[in-house]
C-alpha cells in the first residue's frame, strides 16, 4: 500500500497493527518515510531516529582480517546473481554455524561490540533498547563487491541491530569510495525525501559498523579494480 502510494489505507493498517507488532524493522523504516515525506508521525517507537544509533569501531587484528579474507572466496556464490548487489556476491546461509576459528573468534567480538553499542545508546525511548532481547541469533554472511559495484539502499527485515566488519577494502580516487551511506530512503518509494537526510560513513580495513537494522543503507561505488570484502551480520530473533 505504502509503495504503491495508497497512503489512507496505508495509515489505517498500520494503526490497527502497530500495537500488536511492536519489534518490527520494516514497519519502523516505513513510518519514518512516512514522516519525512508526508509529515505524519505515527508514533512506531521501535527506532524512530536510527541515525543517531550509528556505532564504529576499529578491531586491530591483522591476522583476523587475513584469515577472513583466505576463506571468503570459498563461502561466495559467484554463480548467483545478488538483486542488491550490482558487480558483487553475497554467501548464503549463516556463516557463524561453520566450525572454523576465525569465524567463531569474529563472532565472539561482535557479541561484545553489541554488549558495548547497547551500553553507550541506551535509553528510554526506543523499545530497541528498553526491549533488548536476553536471547537472540547472529547471523553472518560475507558481502564481496568490485570495481563499479554497490550495495543498493535495504534494510534487514528480521534484524534487531545488524552490522559489518570489514576485511578488504579498495584504494580510494575520491573521497567517499567504497564508504556506507546511511538514510530514510529507498529507490522503490514513489515520493522521495527531498530534504535528504544521510549519513555517510568511511571505512578502513579492520572497522566494525552496527546500526538498527530498520535503517537503509547502501554503498557508494569505487572505481579501483580492487575488491571491498566485509562479513555483514544481523543481530537475529529467528522470526
Amino acid at each position: 500500500m505504502y509503495k504503491e502510494g495508497d497512503i489512507k489505507e496505508f495509515n489505517k493498517s498500520f494503526k490497527k497493527i502497530q500495537s500488536e507488532i511492536k519489534h518490527s524493522s520494516l514497519l519502523q523504516a516505513l513510518a519514518n518515510h512516512n514522516f519525512y515525506v508526508n509529515n505524519n508521525d505515527l508514533d512506531y517507537n521501535f527506532c524512530k531516529r536510527g541515525m543517531n544509533y550509528i556505532y564504529k569501531n576499529k578491531i586491530n587484528n591483522l591476522n583476523l582480517q587475513s584469515d577472513l579474507y583466505k576463506i571468503s572466496d570459498s563461502f561466495l556464490n559467484k554463480n548467483k546473481s545478488q538483486k542488491l548487489i550490482k558487480n558483487g556476491y553475497q554467501s548464503g546461509g549463516n556463516i557463524f554455524l561453520e566450525n572454523i576459528d576465525s569465524i567463531k573468534y569474529l563472532k565472539e567480538i561482535i557479541l561484545n561490540e553489541l554488549k558495548k553499542y547497547k551500553k553507550i545508546y541506551n535509553n528510554k525511548k526506543d523499545l530497541l533498547f528498553l526491549d533488548w532481547p536476553e536471547q537472540y541469533n547472529l547471523k553472518g554472511w560475507f558481502v564481496e563487491i568490485n570495481s563499479n559495484g554497490y550495495l543498493k539502499p535495504h534494510i534487514h527485515e528480521k534484524g534487531w541491530v545488524s552490522g559489518s566488519y570489514y576485511i578488504k577494502m579498495p584504494k580510494k580516487n575520491n573521497d567517499n569510495e567504497g564508504a556506507i551511506c546511511f538514510g530514510y530512503d529507498n529507490d522503490d518509494f514513489l515520493k522521495k525525501i527531498t530534504n535528504k537526510e544521510e549519513k555517510i560513513i568511511n571505512l578502513e580495513e579492520g572497522d566494525i559498523i552496527l546500526f538498527p537494522s530498520s535503517l537503509y543503507h547502501k554503498t557508494i561505488p569505487f572505481k579501483e579494480d580492487e575488491k571491498r570484502i566485509c562479513i555483514a551480520f544481523d543481530m537475529d530473533l529467528g522470526n
